[in-house]
């Protein structure tokens, strides 16, 4: 009688027997196999840890910038400085009074030099992380690029992203607001049509702009 080890050492060789028929026979379940296997041999995990390890750290730069825009904001527009100490008196009225919007636009050249030199510093090392993992998981030998070639590209990058982030922001929001006048204008306000027809509108100016983003990073940083 066969022990349990013998039945489950059975099992494995008959589910791998069937993964490998499988590979021959399909393609697609081939590469995904390989593409799993070269992920796990050079280190995918850690390799994806330490990009995120930069782009999370990005997030405190863009505080700092957040605050010195406030800052600049409050400093030059009196209506605008009113209606912020209107919003916070009415939303979180214990904060209100100890808010010091003086402050505020006292430290604004301090918290944006401070916003922009993080967040140069976290951008450049999140691209060279990217650009080290390609490299690792292409196994790419060649000899990289000069510190200071790779620096410059590794700048205009973050600027083509920069730039491409807003314009894809501003090209979602043109192209949801014409195709709402479009179908509001040839089915109604209230058509099912219209609602699904403005939702696709935005997924797939989303999508084409994430698409963008995606070939400057994998084409110019890698």
């Amino acid at each position: 009688m066969e022990s349990l080890t013998e039945r489950v050492a059975a099992v494995r060789a008959r589910a791998r027997g069937k993964v490998e028929e499988w590979r021959v026979r399909r393609p697609s379940v081939d590469h995904l196999i390989r593409t799993v296997r070269r992920y796990q041999l050079q280190s995918g995990d850690r390799l994806a840890g330490a990009v995120t390890y930069f782009a999370f750290l990005s997030f405190f730069p863009l505080l700092a910038l957040s605050y010195a825009v406030l800052g600049y904001v409050v400093a030059t527009s009196e209506p605008t400085r009113e209606a912020l100490q209107r919003a916070v008196a009415e939303r979180l009225p214990g904060i209100a009074s100890q808010l010091d919007l003086a402050a505020i636009a006292g430290a604004k050249a301090t918290a944006g030099i401070i916003g922009l030199l993080g967040l140069l510093y976290a951008g450049l090392g999140a691209l060279d992380a990217l650009r080290g993992a390609l490299r690792q998981m292409a196994m790419d030998t060649t000899a990289p690029a000069n510190f200071f070639v790779s620096k410059l590209r590794d700048l205009a990058s973050i600027v083509m992203l920069g730039v491409t982030l807003i314009a894809s922001v501003g090209v979602a929001g043109l192209a949801t607001a014409a195709t709402d006048r479009v179908l509001d204008f040839v089915f109604g306000g209230d058509s099912l049509l219209a609602t699904l027809g403005l939702r696709g509108a935005g997924v797939a100016a989303s999508m084409a702009a994430d698409w963008l983003m995606f070939l400057i990073l994998l084409g110019w940083v890698g």
